[in-house]
């Protein structure tokens, strides 16, 4: 037996050791066994949640395209109903329809251009019947627009199809139709 040993040791003298550096290798072995895994679980985890986020915000972006793409056919639809003559009767008509569109479009929005929108509509709300009077309309609205464009100073002067057409190209420039 001890022939053998002897053996062992003239065949490889360095097999009676460990070498120093077996150790740390060891160490930086099981160490890599234990972090790539949870190193690469933790990384399939954040992959995955920036994945399900992507797609929330493109449902909510798909979402808003379209409300915002109804509202823009809504006041279209009502741009193209403009009638010349008559027009405080479609301002009384239309005007709860218009105020619920905007309710509706509003809270998507941002910030800035809901307060924009908020202001528009309120200066619709508060259009007077006096402005909108079927004595202004047809060719005695242009020849008062002209009379006001005389006068000292110059004011300006508007038919009623004038200031609710101005309105609803307004409340137009909200939609996502609307390329500006």
């Amino acid at each position: 037996m001890t022939n053998a040993i002897n053996l062992t040791n003239t065949i490889n003298p360095e097999w009676r050791e460990i070498p120093p550096y077996a150790l740390w290798l060891f160490s930086l072995a099981a160490m890599g066994w234990i972090i790539g895994p949870v190193l690469g679980y933790y990384l399939g985890l954040r992959s995955q949640r920036i994945q399900r986020e992507a797609a929330a915000k493109e449902a909510q972006r798909a979402i808003v395209g379209k409300e915002k793409a109804e509202f823009g056919v809504f006041i279209h639809q009502q741009r193209m109903a403009l009638p010349e003559r008559g027009v405080g009767e479609f301002y009384d008509r239309t005007k709860p329809e218009i105020r619920d569109a905007v309710q509706r479009v509003k809270q998507f929005l941002p910030s800035e251009q809901r307060t924009s929108l908020d202001d528009v509509w309120k200066e619709y709300d508060q259009i007077k019947a006096e402005q909108l009077a079927t004595k202004n309309e047809g060719a005695m609205g242009e020849s008062m627009r002209d009379l006001h464009k005389r006068a000292t100073p110059a004011n300006e002067f508007k038919t009623p199809y004038g200031i609710v057409r101005h309105y609803l190209d307004a409340f137009y420039k909200f939609s996502a139709n609307h390329d500006d």
